[in-house]
């Protein structure tokens, strides 16, 4: 009979460690996020997130918005288009690597021919 009590009572105490280590490493996650990134709620990817949001300059991404940004920035005035035209990417107006491309386009058929 003492060896079941004691054996119980391993377990009951066993059983009020795991716990008091979960609420403590909780606790020190929360504690450690705040500290860090200033939301004790931050979830990965976050930080990630409102950096896009902000670089987008809006409330809610929806695909595509990234690439628009990217081209109103590397955009000069002169290759601006018109609404309604078709965007073209910021690399199509920089005839020398268009060229370069072209290059490596050529070059890579040269090499699919000779292994066929």
């Amino acid at each position: 009979m003492k060896l079941l009590l004691q054996l119980f009572d391993f377990s009951l105490t066993q059983e009020v460690g795991e716990r008091l280590l979960g609420a403590l490493a909780k606790v020190l996650d929360e504690r450690f996020k705040e500290a860090v990134v200033g939301d004790a709620n931050y979830q990965m990817g976050d930080l990630t997130k409102k950096a896009i949001l902000n670089f987008i300059d809006k409330e809610e991404y929806q695909f595509g918005d990234l690439t628009r940004a990217i081209q109103q920035r590397t955009q000069t005035p002169s290759q601006t288009k018109p609404k309604g035209s078709a965007p073209t990417a910021g690399i199509a107006s920089n005839d020398g690597i268009l060229a370069e491309l072209d290059k490596w386009d050529q070059a890579l058929q040269q090499r699919t021919k000779k292994k066929h």
